[in-house]
């Protein structure tokens, strides 16, 4: 009895306390609140509750707040109040208790002596991008009523406010003017060299601080594609032969170098001239290992060279021609000319003695000749002398 006792008091207590409204974690991520005020004019600001509700209690839980600031409460509003007395910059978390939970502030009051002089605490760092990339820039001073980004040229000569550059960068993107946090988005290459300055007001004029330089390197151009490669052949000397290859480029227009090496290692020595997409290669390139680099330009971006396949080159000596032997020319035999057949006698016979009787008429003939032009002769000696 006791023990049911017990459990049903416990029970009404953990009701009681969920009706009563316990806070609970913070509701929602810190809320950031930044002031800046003179030292003579003081603070007076008002800070509603995010859902309406009416608060019940404001606390300081970290950091501070200036001397002769103090913060409170008022029905749904919580108000922070007073005149500073010391110049500088305080930082605090307040959380702000209501009915559903809590939420957290986080509270900055920037408090400047009019009379001081405006001092840098923190210049702007130099950034390197990629053409379309982001950055970021922080600069920092005590005393500053007023921060105004700026651009200013290589040369110096040219300044633009931050607040105006995408008239005159078309596409760029700036955030965070006013604070000390400016952005840059979407970087053209344009603003390669520019550099970034913050221009500081105070009671002693302005002060600039350093210039951070921008850096925007061009987006690499991709490397072309090869479709077909050149092809190496065997040939005569005396012959020649065109090497060809056939690229794409994906961006910008291609550029050609030819190479010629003496093995393939890919480590030729470019062919002066030779910047197209055909190379004559004759006796005078001669026998070895061709290739051709090529690669994409866009303006002042380049690729990378991609390296065709390696053409293997071979020049031959030609072949010797034999030498044709005319046949001898033939002279015609007449039946005087040939020789009289011999007719060896028979086996164990003696050959036949010659026959001379034509050879005593040839002679005969010749005497009768003779003394018959002598007789002529005589004749007409005989009747010239009557």
């Amino acid at each position: 009895m006791k023990k049911r006792l017990l459990r049903s008091l416990f029970t009404l207590l953990l009701a009681a306390l969920v009706i009563c409204g316990i806070p609970q974690t913070a509701l929602a991520a810190p809320i950031e609140k930044t002031y800046t005020v003179r030292l003579a004019d003081g603070i007076d600001e008002e800070i509603h509750s995010p859902d309406g509700s009416w608060i019940d209690d404001v606390v300081v839980v970290s950091g501070e707040l200036p001397y002769g600031v103090v913060v409170g409460h008022k029905e749904d509003i919580m108000y922070i109040i007073g005149v500073p007395a010391y110049a500088g910059t305080y930082e605090a978390r307040i959380d702000m208790e209501i009915g559903g939970g809590a939420y957290q502030y986080l509270i900055r009051i920037i408090v400047q002596d009019p009379n001081a002089p405006v001092t840098i605490t923190k210049h702007p760092t130099g950034e390197t991008v990629t053409e379309g990339g982001n950055a970021i820039f922080i600069s920092r001073a005590d005393n500053a009523t007023e921060i105004i980004w700026r651009l200013v040229s290589p040369d110096t000569t040219t300044t633009y406010e931050c607040k105006d550059a995408s008239k005159y960068f078309p596409g760029l993107e700036v955030l965070g003017l006013g604070t000390d946090t400016l952005t840059l988005l979407n970087i053209p290459y344009t603003l390669d060299g520019w550099k970034v300055e913050a221009k500081f007001l105070g009671n002693n004029g302005p002060v600039f601080s350093h210039g951070a330089r921008i850096t925007v390197n061009r987006s690499e151009l991709q490397m072309p594609v090869i479709s077909i490669q050149p092809q190496g052949v065997e040939l005569q000397q005396g012959t020649s032969v065109t090497l060809s290859v056939s690229a794409t480029a994906p961006e910008g227009s291609l550029r050609y170098q030819w190479y010629r090496a003496e093995s393939d290692a890919s480590d030729g020595i470019a062919i002066p001239g030779a910047e197209s997409a055909n190379l004559l290669v004759n006796d005078a390139l001669g026998s070895g290992y061709y290739y051709v680099g090529v690669w994409c330009v866009d303006g002042d971006r380049v690729s990378q060279m991609l390296l065709s396949n390696i053409a293997v080159i071979r020049f031959t000596a030609p072949e010797p021609t034999p030498e044709v032997t005319p046949p001898p020319t033939e002279t015609p035999v007449t039946e005087a000319d040939q020789p009289s057949p011999t007719i060896a006698p028979p086996a164990g016979q003696a050959a036949p003695a010659r026959d001379n009787s034509s050879l005593l008429l040839i002679l005969a003939a010749v005497g009768c000749a003779a003394v018959l032009g002598i007789c002529v002769l005589m004749i007409v000696k005989r009747s010239r002398s009557r």
